[in-house]
């Protein structure tokens, strides 16, 4: 990517430049000032895209007729003009170098933008969606000579330009572009800047394609918090929800809490294997008490992650049931400590929450919106965190998460299946309508396929994979080769790398271990790495368990009887049941 601009480089201009190169793209900022502008020497700046700044561009004489021309000799040439004011003279400026097709633009407020499908194909991702954005002043495009792609307050701030020789040509009026370099404090700042960074996205994938950052697959599940393994939970039907699963393409996985492990009866185990093809469990916590990975002590995260394990063992070496080592977080509550915890026990894939910086203060300043643009989150530690969303939030939450590259992972409790499974068979539904590609998967076969690449040579792709056990899909036919990179943080030491079981060379330096592979077909990649520090401070015992066994009751009094009108006897049943003795 080439941009040209007149004097020194904007604010916004250097954001821009950030935010492609977050995205994959080498980038040359050129001062054209005080050179000789004509379409021969602008002919040869790049061959995939080109960036004019039409502010800075506006004052150097001859500029705009140069422009001009090399728009229309651009061929398949993606060029954005890039606008970051409203003075008169720069659109002056714009309306001459696109030949009156764009007038100008014009301060602008709104408090959401919207992306349309003139501008967009149907089945784009984002075509329909709406954001939220900060309080903060905008720019609005003039003329009727474009295809909005983007806009704020009913207006277009991010267009196409109409016509077939400029077919390519983007026009994007903003006040600022989001700084993907600075460190940010908490997760609104990136979720109400939509509309400063997806503009960039968006012509980056048109300039480039396949050489950006991308993820090849859209992958989709339903995860549902706490209940036990039995055929009806409160207003859920597992016989209802997994025979409409299968018949509607849909996945269900149970977050299971670790302390139920003994609940589970044998004669409930045939019918979730029956479904093992749409069904899956994962970790949800330990006790499930509050705010029990909020902790700051290391140690005792480290014990909780580690009996969580135990106990999912125990239940699976007694049903049979098998389980995905992927955590998700009670209360949507955790602590950095408790990501880099979970990561030293060694056993997890993934954890799994709705947000990707905590609410503690030990996670401000630490996170970039470049961490933010990947499909996971592996800034914390080596555990990737994977984002999930509640249906409350709107789908076009969703749409943002697959135009990022994430999966799409619903999170719901029991109530959401009140009036039977419609709601979750159209929610199937819409994000098949976002992406006709969908593919519905556990979180676990999630976390060990998901990837971030770009095609860096005619047959070599670099790929960047978020799991200590990764399943490498094939891009192309034939033989390609793969620049493999996992990132290591904490000063995680990799001890080896192994592809099919075969042993691999690799290097590692601060931030990534690399290594190289060439192959036909799929692969195992495993990467091991050096045995933490397995010491750790126990924290149950009789009074905690008193507690657990108490919140559990409550928990599924609320559950179960308030919810539903249990009948009395069966509310006594439940009381002498939960309140019994673990064996």
């Amino acid at each position: 990517m080439r941009i040209l601009h007149g004097g020194r480089p904007s604010r916004q201009l250097t954001n821009l430049a950030g935010l492609f190169r977050a995205v994959g793209l080498d980038v040359d900022t050129v001062d054209v000032a005080g050179r000789p502008m004509t379409r021969d020497s602008l002919a040869g700046l790049a061959e995939s895209g080109l960036v004019f700044d039409i502010t800075s561009l506006s004052g150097i004489a001859g500029a705009a007729e140069s422009l001009r021309q090399c728009i229309e000799a651009g061929g398949a040439r993606a060029i954005l003009l890039f606008v970051t004011d409203s003075a008169e003279s720069t659109s002056s400026f714009l309306s001459e170098v696109t030949d009156g097709l764009v007038e100008g633009t014009r301060p602008a407020s709104g408090e959401s933008c919207c992306f349309t499908t003139p501008g967009l194909p149907a089945e784009h991702e984002l075509a329909g969606a709406c954001f939220e954005r900060a309080s903060r002043p905008a720019l609005q495009l003039l003329g009727n000579g474009v295809e909005p792609i983007m806009c704020i307050g009913n207006e277009a701030a991010f267009a196409r330009v109409r016509g077939a020789a400029a077919s390519k040509l983007f026009v994007w009026s903003c006040l600022d572009v989001f700084d993907v370099t600075r460190r940010l404090s908490s997760e609104l700042e990136f979720e109400r800047g939509v509309d400063e960074f997806v503009p960039g996205i968006v012509f980056a994938r048109a300039a480039a394609g396949q050489a950006t950052w991308h993820n090849p697959a859209a992958t989709a599940s339903l995860v549902i918090d706490d209940p036990l393994l039995q055929p009806c939970y409160g207003h859920l039907d597992f016989r209802q929800l997994l025979a409409s699963a299968r018949d509607h393409g849909y996945t269900v996985a149970l977050a299971f809490i670790p302390w139920n492990h003994w609940r589970t009866k044998r004669r409930h185990v045939a019918f979730f294997e029956h479904y093992g093809d749409v069904f899956s469990i994962c970790v949800h916590g330990n006790d499930h008490t509050a705010a029990e990975f909020e902790s700051g002590n290391r140690e005792s995260l480290r014990y909780r992650a580690n009996q969580a394990i135990e106990r999912m063992d125990m239940h699976r070496d007694r049903t049979g049931l098998n389980y995905v080592p992927v955590m998700v977080c009670p209360q949507e509550r955790y602590s950095v400590e408790a990501l880099r915890g979970i990561a030293a026990s060694g056993h997890y894939l993934a954890v799994v929450n709705s947000r990707m910086i905590p609410n503690v203060s030990e996670a401000g300043d630490c996170v970039t919106g470049a961490d933010l643009l990947q499909p996971a989150m592996d800034a914390w530690s080596h555990s990737a965190l994977l984002k999930r969303h509640y249906s409350a939030e709107g789908r076009d939450k969703f749409a943002l998460e697959l135009f990022l590259g994430r999966p799409a992972i619903l999170a719901e409790h029991h109530e959401y299946f009140a009036a039977g499974t419609h709601r979750i068979e159209e929610f199937a539904r819409e994000l098949r309508g976002l992406r006709p590609d969908l593919s519905w998967r556990s979180p676990g076969e999630i976390a060990r396929t998901l990837r971030w690449q770009r095609q860096v040579g005619a047959n070599t792709w670099q790929v960047r994979f978020f799991t200590d056990e990764y399943h490498l899909q094939p891009v192309a036919e034939g033989t390609v080769s793969y620049q493999m990179e996992r990132r290591v943080l904490d000063g995680s030491a990799v001890t080896g790398v192994s592809v099919d079981g075969r042993e691999l060379d690799f290097t590692q330096d601060k931030n990534y271990v690399r290594f190289e592979i060439q192959t036909s077909g799929p692969v195992v990649v495993r990467v091991r790495r050096r045995a933490s520090d397995t010491s750790f401070v126990p924290v149950a015992g009789l009074g905690n368990s008193t507690k657990v066994a108490l919140r559990r009751l409550f928990s599924e009094l609320r559950d179960r009887v308030i919810t539903r009108g249990m009948p009395s006897t069966i509310l006594m049943r439940l009381l002498g049941r939960t309140v019994r003795r673990q064996p």
